[in-house]
């Protein structure tokens, strides 16, 4: 009699990074967001930066609904600073960074882990919306969908004027982009720059990355 070995296939852990200030009128809906993934396999981390608001309070009620839910307050030092505390707190092996007023499609997560999974990719990379108030949508289209290395059609001496107005102005931000961990554990945000955070660490990032998978089939908003 052959005995048949049963894998279970494994999901990764994922880390979610949401840095939280003065965030009380949106945290509730990113959060919830969050929690509607199909993809279960998940930490929050929500970072309050000292806020003046409810949010600190509205954080720890969320936290006691679910216990993928992880808060961390700390005294007002700036996005880049909160980011950072999360970035060390972060136990996944892939990184997904929000702001307190982004929401996301229920399959974003899985569909960009299935993506870095396939492709073994460094960074996969959603389309994205920019609601400016509730009746209008603006499509911000992060780069073309091509499944190729990110370098076979940028130059290495193209990147800084890329990041700073090239063809694909959006990819420079966060939204939408989920990281290999291992990749970025040296890549911190810079603590002195209240402004341009995210296109430098994405810009510094970039600089070297091997192969970046690109999909237009989900949004984030």
């Amino acid at each position: 009699m052959m005995l048949m070995e049963v894998r279970t296939m494994v999901k990764e852990l994922i880390s979610i990074i949401v840095p939280i200030y003065n965030s009380a009128r949106y945290i509730c809906e990113c959060v919830y967001s969050v929690l509607e993934q199909t993809y279960e396999n998940f930490e929050l981390i929500l970072i309050d930066d000292g806020s003046l608001d409810e949010s600190k309070e509205i954080c720890l009620k969320l936290c006691e609904t679910d216990k993928r839910i992880r808060f961390f307050p700390q005294e007002h030092r700036g996005v880049s600073a909160a980011r950072n505390t999360g970035l060390k707190a972060a136990e996944g092996k892939y990184l997904f960074y929000m702001d307190s007023d982004d929401i996301i499609h229920p399959n974003l997560l899985g569909t960009l882990y299935n993506e870095l999974e396939k492709t073994n990719s460094i960074m996969a990379v959603s389309q994205f919306h920019s609601i400016k108030d509730v009746d209008k949508r603006e499509q911000l289209t992060a780069m073309p969908n091509r499944e190729k290395p990110f370098f076979s059609y940028i130059e290495k001496s193209k990147v800084i004027e890329y990041f700073l107005g090239g063809i694909c102005k959006e990819f420079k931000a966060l939204a939408g982009k989920m990281i290999l961990r291992s990749s970025v554990q040296t890549y911190f945000f810079d603590e002195s720059l209240s402004h341009g955070e995210d296109t430098k660490y994405i810009s510094d990032f970039t600089e070297w990355i091997r192969c970046c998978h690109i999909t237009s089939r989900l949004v984030f908003l």
